[in-house]
């Protein structure tokens, strides 16, 4: 009973599938178009296998967590708990403009007051690897000349689109500027990697009637 097409970006609204009450959002975290619907943990399954059923005819598959992670990846989203954390800002990985300072309270407002007025220490940049190892989560960026730490990999992957691996990574601005060649450590040795524009893939959403006029 919802028209799709009339949900903006990010919109909800409540309705049922298949029989059963939840929400519907335009959300996701793949940067593709999609749509996610939530309803009470009994429902769940019934839910689940009538939207597959509906779908054979159009080749759907079911998708793990893995490929959500991967596409995330792809498209330099940040997650809570990689590459946001209590430890890191919303300035230190370009969400600056998603904090409304104008509101008169919330929590942590000082603190990002402060840290807004401060050029801060440390950047999300996007890795391509040279070689075949990986760099995983928690991997050291150093500097090859010197072997300083420079930085800590956040998310990384083997990236099917682009046939090499890939990661993010939070790295200190004092090396960004002197632009000096990195490396990933990866099971002790030290693979080359390169800093690159995110994301590493590029999505676009289709903009319906509604959005354009928005």
């Amino acid at each position: 009973p919802v028209d799709l097409a009339a949900l903006r970006r990010f919109g909800t609204a409540e309705t049922t599938l298949a029989g059963r009450n939840g929400v519907i959002a335009r959300t996701g975290y793949t940067a593709d178009d999609g749509y996610e619907f939530y309803c009470g943990p009994d429902d769940a399954a019934a839910v689940w296998y009538s939207l597959y059923e509906a779908g054979l005819p159009y080749g759907i598959a079911p998708a793990g967590l893995s490929c959500r992670d991967l596409l995330r990846l792809e498209s330099g989203i940040a997650l809570c708990g990689r590459e946001l954390t209590r430890a890191v800002s919303p300035y230190d990985v370009g969400l600056g403009t998603t904090v409304a300072l104008d509101k008169p309270d919330f929590v942590g407002r000082s603190a990002l007051v402060a840290r807004a007025a401060t050029e801060g220490e440390i950047a999300l940049v996007g890795l391509l690897g040279a070689g075949p190892r990986v760099p995983r989560a928690g991997a050291q960026i150093v500097d090859t000349h010197t072997g300083r730490q420079v930085g800590t990999v956040t998310s990384g992957a083997p990236s099917p689109s682009l046939g090499r691996p890939i990661a993010m990574a939070l790295v200190n601005l004092d090396a960004l500027a002197s632009s000096c060649d990195l490396a990933a450590v990866v099971r002790g040795e030290r693979e080359p990697v390169e800093i690159t524009a995110m994301p590493f893939r590029r999505r676009s959403w289709p903009v319906t009637t509604h959005q354009a006029a928005s």
